[in-house]
């Protein structure tokens, strides 16, 4: 007598070596997709990052600076690494001479510029979330303005000149 079909054992034998092999792959998926996730997150401050320094070359590259004697230079970097850059260009809302202030907030990973004409706040925007640490150097002698912006895992720095 020829038998068709399995037995209860091995239909038992085959679910649990089903179960198994699912329990294995399962974490493995989650790995993926986490890893995934993790280069999409990176790749998108990586884009916001060259972003803000395309907008901070735009606003170096003008040429359109006051001396100004406060600051004693057109470009400026305080102690804290915070820039000023003082402009005649018009920008957003403000006519006229216009100081732009860009500044790194630690305690919430932001980089932002303040935006004041005649010593009044016209405006403040979040230019970049994620920031771990930034950096900004000047040298006089060269008229360079260096960056470094560290984030999401990803360090990026550009030189400007002015």
């Amino acid at each position: 007598m020829t038998r068709r079909g399995m037995t209860l054992l091995e239909v038992l034998l085959a679910a649990v070596l089903l179960a198994l092999l699912l329990g294995a792959l399962v974490p493995w998926v989650r790995l993926a997709g986490a890893s995934a996730m993790a280069r999409g997150d990176r790749a998108a401050w990586e884009a916001g990052a060259r972003s803000l320094l395309r907008q901070i070359g735009q606003w170096v590259d003008a040429g359109d600076f006051v001396e100004s004697a406060k600051l004693g230079a057109r470009v400026a970097r305080l102690d804290d690494g915070t820039i000023r850059l003082r402009t005649r260009t018009n920008l957003g809302s403000c006519r006229g001479p216009v100081e732009i202030t860009i500044r790194h907030d630690a305690e919430a990973g932001i980089v932002r510029a303040e935006f004041r004409q005649d010593g009044a706040l016209r405006e403040e925007r979040v230019l970049l979330h994620g920031v771990r640490s930034w950096d900004a150097k000047i040298e006089t002698a060269n008229r360079l303005l260096s960056i470094g912006i560290e984030g999401d895992g990803a360090l990026l720095a550009r030189g400007f000149r002015w």
